[in-house]
């Protein structure tokens, strides 16, 4: 867990390695797939700079280990894979039930 701040104060990053299998959680930094661009970053951030900047840390790592990045916010992906030019090159859809 890595606590670079920038969404707010007590904004964390979840990173999992197994083997060769790297997942990464940016939370509030990247809640959806369509927040991939570097810049984009949430209206109501506390501190919208710094996020760019860790966005950028950790889009590198990300792109550099072949990581999936995961999300909760997301109406269409659970995950994402990408190569190192931010090109998808897998994706794990959400599925929605119906629950009636």
């Amino acid at each position: 867990m890595i606590y670079p701040s920038g969404h707010s104060d007590g904004h964390s990053i979840i990173v999992f390695e197994d083997g060769e299998e790297v997942f990464i959680h940016m939370a509030g930094i990247m809640p959806t797939h369509a927040h991939q661009n570097k810049l984009w970053v949430l209206a109501y951030n506390d501190y919208p700079i710094r996020s760019v900047h860790v966005k950028e840390k950790w889009m590198d790592f990300g792109y550099s280990k072949k990581a999936w990045y995961t999300f909760y916010h997301d109406a269409y992906l659970r995950a994402i894979k990408f190569y190192e030019s931010g090109v998808k090159t897998n994706e794990v859809k959400r599925e929605r039930y119906d629950y009636n």
